[in-house]
């Protein structure tokens, strides 16, 4: 047992080097789906909630596996021995020891049905928080404007307060494990008492023997409650990854379906025809919508904020897909096209700025990475 010990810190750095190699494809991974998925999954998530699976979730599956891993291992190994020491001293007091583990079982699954959604709520909960905090600070000046920082701090409270109560109870719950697990223990103890006084009174087994069983006995508890006193961890760690899985799992925006697009032989003749199209389906907000810009023309499409501006810019892009009608680019359905080609053929400044990290040439050629100076220049 020393020995496994002994390697298994050997190897403990390495270990942890692999969690966080576990980490680092957990992150790109995710990155890599963000830019994978289509518009509407970003429409009904927050920026902070999406955040979080790369920095909490991600955080928490390579903590817990870095810390329970170890753990794990050194108590199959040390249970592993001490069984076959305690078999090779009274295999009938090792059969009465090993039939409380069954019921330890037992009840600790049942605990756990009960605190593993509250585990899940809980990093849900902290995700809502995140987007709270992301909000809140990337729209301070917003916030401040109109006065709405007693409103801000409210709802962050309210946030706060509820993440606060899901993990008081998470863990309380959670936490009777590790009692459950010393009560099963001091049970077997006095099993391994009484059966091995009848033992030795009719001159089966020795006092020395039976000293040695308690002692081994009391080795093959330890591990169990090791596990039992990592049980939240695990449990959090389970829970962070569902939650990075689910996402993983996330339906992706069609790619490379359509016909390729030729950028350099687009006209610009572009025809709304019958357009029907709804975020909700059964809450249509276009209806038969008709509208057509020949080549070369200058179009303004005006309206209050909703009436739909924006939602046309996205069916142009294929952000979303109509939903009745049809939109043609030079005579062919928007839909027969390949996604990313049909993007190039179009340039689209937001309301809202986004500027990435870089020079201002960077973000003006954002699109194109290959326009030169000149061309730059001419842009601004």
């Amino acid at each position: 047992q020393q020995r496994c010990r002994a390697g298994l810190e050997q190897h403990r750095f390495p270990l942890r080097q692999g969690c966080q190699r576990i980490g680092a494809r957990l992150r790109s991974d995710i990155n890599a789906k963000l830019h994978r998925l289509p518009m509407k999954y970003f429409d009904t998530r927050t920026n902070g909630e999406i955040l979080s699976y790369i920095t909490n979730d991600v955080d928490t599956v390579t903590q817990g596996v870095s810390q329970s891993v170890t753990q794990i291992i050194t108590s199959i190994t040390t249970v592993i021995g001490v069984l076959y020491m305690m078999i090779s001293i009274n295999i009938y007091m090792t059969a009465a020891v090993l039939l409380i583990l069954p019921l330890s079982g037992i009840i600790v699954s049942q605990i756990m049905r009960r605190t593993q959604p509250l585990f899940k709520r809980r990093q849900a909960s902290l995700a809502e928080v995140n987007g709270m905090i992301e909000e809140s600070y990337g729209g301070h000046t917003v916030i401040k404007v109109f006065n709405h920082e007693a409103a801000s701090v409210e709802e962050f409270a309210r946030l706060n307060d509820e993440l606060y109560r899901i993990s008081r109870r998470s863990e309380f719950l959670g936490g009777f494990i590790q009692p459950v697990m010393d009560l099963m223990s001091n049970i077997s103890y006095v099993l391994v008492a009484v059966l091995g006084g009848y033992a030795a009174s009719a001159g089966r087994i020795t006092v020395g023997n039976i000293q040695s069983f308690i002692q081994y006995s009391r080795r093959l508890s330890q591990p169990i409650n090791q596990v039992a006193r990592i049980s939240n961890t695990l449990q959090s760690t389970m829970a962070a990854a569902e939650r990075v899985f689910a996402m993983l799992d996330e339906e992706e925006e069609p790619r490379g379906e359509g016909r390729p697009v030729d950028a350099d032989r687009a006209r610009g003749d572009v025809e709304l025809r019958h357009v029907a199209f709804g975020y909700d389906p059964q809450q249509p907000v276009i209806h038969d919508l008709c509208a057509h810009a020949a080549p070369g023309r200058k179009i303004a499409i005006v309206g209050p904020t909703g009436a739909g501006k924006t939602t046309i810019v996205k069916l142009l892009m294929r952000f979303y897909d109509v939903q009745g009608g049809g939109i043609y680019v030079d005579g062919e359905d928007i839909r027969t096209l390949d996604r990313s080609g049909l993007r190039s053929l179009f340039g689209m400044v937001l309301q809202d700025t986004w500027l990435f990290s870089g020079t201002v040439a960077d973000n003006v050629a954002y699109g194109r990475p290959d326009a030169t100076r000149e061309e730059i220049i001419a842009a601004c």
